[in-house]
């Protein structure tokens, strides 16, 4: 069994801010996030609570993962630099370094004979269903509990492992936690899927993590009508030294990744996503062939 880790240091606002006005800003921010997304994540948590004889019943994350690992490990998301990193992950990953997988990265991954350890959803929206069309029962994901109903049903022929966001100073996860016991709190937020990824690459006691795919922006060269409208509600930030675009969400998204080298200096972060994740040392990650051509 591995060490449980500290539920109450990471739930307690002191281990994140500085000050109480810090504290209260932060509650500000996300209780607007909650106004928006509230009446649907929680009509998901009842669906899951439904379709599941007793979800409180099956593995959550920290008891089935939690300090069980060591060595690197590779976080795949499904930024525009993942199929060019293909060759690299296919490489390592036959030489036995796990891969941890965002959800819309898994089908490309499998495509190209590369099995995560751990598949992450965290999005309430119906759309994530998709991402699990080749899901096969010796498959693990990991699911937010406030995921929608249909990803569920796609992945109940595999190994689910739930998880629900370390929210220190969200009304709604306040709620839940009065709702269901600090039990469900387990993983930290960041704005994306890519971050609680590397939150539990860091639970499971991996002591090298190695982001690929994470890009949270595009090169120019990549960046076309197509993105724009794929991206529609969102000003397009060009970001001139990197030569890249990006959108408000994903650059913040990108300095939130900053936070992990300050809270677990023990462990050693490596961004190979040719992005813009912040606090991360860079380093080109190139299979043998590559590297020949390169």
């Amino acid at each position: 069994m591995g060490a449980k880790f500290d539920r109450d240091k990471w739930l307690d606002w002191h281990t994140y801010y500085d000050n109480i006005e810090q504290c209260k800003n932060a509650v500000k921010l996300a209780k607007a996030n909650d106004d928006v997304l509230w009446d649907i994540v929680d009509d998901n948590i009842s669906c899951n609570l439904s379709l599941i004889e007793d979800v409180f019943a099956n593995d959550w994350i920290d008891e089935a993962m939690y300090g069980k690992y060591q060595g690197p490990v590779l976080v795949c998301g499904a930024g525009p630099s993942l199929p060019f990193y293909l060759p690299a992950v296919k490489e390592k990953y036959l030489e036995g370094v796990p891969v941890i997988a965002v959800d819309r990265a898994f089908r490309l991954l499998k495509a190209n004979g590369i099995k995560p350890m751990l598949t992450v959803s965290v999005d309430p929206q119906m759309t994530v269903r998709r991402f699990y069309d080749d899901i096969e029962p010796d498959d693990t994901v990991a699911l937010s509990f406030g995921v929608n109903m249909s990803t569920t049903i796609k992945a109940m022929d595999s190994n689910i492992l739930w998880f629900a966001p370390m929210h220190p100073v969200s009304p709604f996860w306040g709620l839940q936690y009065v709702n269901y016991g600090k039990k469900i709190a387990t993983v930290r937020p960041g704005g994306v899927v890519g971050y609680s990824a590397v939150d539990i690459a860091i639970w499971c006691g991996f002591d090298m993590i190695v982001s690929i795919g994470n890009d949270f922006s595009w090169k120019y060269d990549d960046f076309s009508e197509t993105v724009f409208f794929a991206r529609g509600g969102f000003d397009f930030i060009n970001l001139k030294e990197e030569k890249r675009f990006t959108i408000k969400p994903f650059q913040d998204a990108a300095n939130t990744f900053s936070y992990f080298p300050h809270w677990h200096p023990e462990v050693e972060f490596i961004d190979a996503s040719d992005g813009i994740i912040k606090g991360w040392k860079k380093q080109l990650f190139y299979s043998k062939e590559q590297e020949v051509v390169q």
